[in-house]
C-alpha cells in the first residue's frame, strides 16, 4: 500500500539476478507500480499494479525482462513504459485496463529508447502475447513505439487506435482500432527502416 507518495516506486529489481517478483500486489498513489523488471534468468509473475503513473517502467539495461499473469489498471500515464532493456520486453499473460478518462497523452504501451547519438532502434523492443488492452475514451491509443521492433500475438484491444509505430523512424505505421469493441490482434509485427536489415513473413524475405 504505497498511500500517497507520487515520486516514490514500490518495488525496484535493479540490477537483480535470478530474482522474482511473486504475487503481489501495490496500489495508491505513486510514480511506478515496478521499476526496473528482473532479468537474467529472473522475471514477473502474478503482478497486480492498481494506479498511479505506471504500471511498470524498464529502464535499464536487463536481459529480456518477462513478465506474466500481470493486471495493470488505472495508471494515470502509462501501464508500461520501456525505455531501454536488452533484448524485448516480454508481457504474456496481461490485462491492461486505462482510467476512466484517460489524458490524451495516455498509452496502456509504450516503447522509446533516446541513446546519446539519438534514436536506438536496438533495445527498448517488446513482444505482447497472449492479453488484452482497453483504453477508455472515444480517442485513445494502446500501444506506441518510437522505432522498436515490436511483436504482437493474440491480444485483444479495445481502443480508437490498436498501436502507432515509427513516429520517431518514419514512414509510421497505425493500426485503426474501436473503442466500443474488442478486436483480436492474432499476429503483427514490425521493425523500423531504421535497422537496415530484412523480415521474413509466411517465407518470404522483404528489405527494409
Amino acid at each position: 500500500d504505497m498511500g500517497r507518495n507520487p515520486e516514490a516506486s514500490a518495488v525496484s529489481m535493479a540490477g537483480a539476478q535470478l530474482c522474482a517478483i511473486e504475487d503481489v500486489t501495490i496500489r495508491g498513489d505513486f510514480h511506478a507500480g515496478v521499476f526496473q523488471m528482473p532479468g537474467s534468468g529472473g522475471g514477473i509473475a502474478g503482478l497486480r499494479v492498481l494506479g498511479g503513473r505506471i504500471g511498470i517502467l524498464q529502464n535499464e539495461y536487463r536481459p529480456n525482462p518477462l513478465a506474466s499473469d500481470v493486471i495493470l489498471e488505472g495508471q494515470s500515464e502509462c501501464g508500461v513504459k520501456v525505455l531501454n532493456a536488452r533484448g524485448p520486453v516480454i508481457l504474456c499473460g496481461f490485462r491492461i485496463v486505462s482510467p476512466e478518462s484517460p489524458s490524451p497523452q495516455y498509452r496502456a504501451v509504450a516503447a522509446e529508447s533516446l541513446s546519446r547519438a539519438g534514436i536506438d532502434h536496438a533495445i527498448a523492443n517488446l513482444c505482447l502475447a497472449d492479453g488484452s488492452i482497453e483504453v477508455k475514451g472515444a480517442g485513445g491509443t494502446a500501444i506506441a513505439s518510437a522505432a522498436q521492433d515490436t511483436v504482437l500475438r493474440n491480444v485483444y484491444v479495445k481502443a480508437a487506435t490498436i498501436l502507432e509505430c515509427g513516429s520517431a523512424a518514419p514512414p509510421a505505421m497505425v493500426v485503426a482500432g474501436d473503442p466500443a469493441r474488442w478486436k483480436r490482434v492474432a499476429a503483427y509485427a514490425y521493425t523500423s527502416p531504421l535497422d537496415k536489415g530484412s523480415v521474413a513473413v509466411d517465407g518470404v524475405e522483404r528489405s527494409d
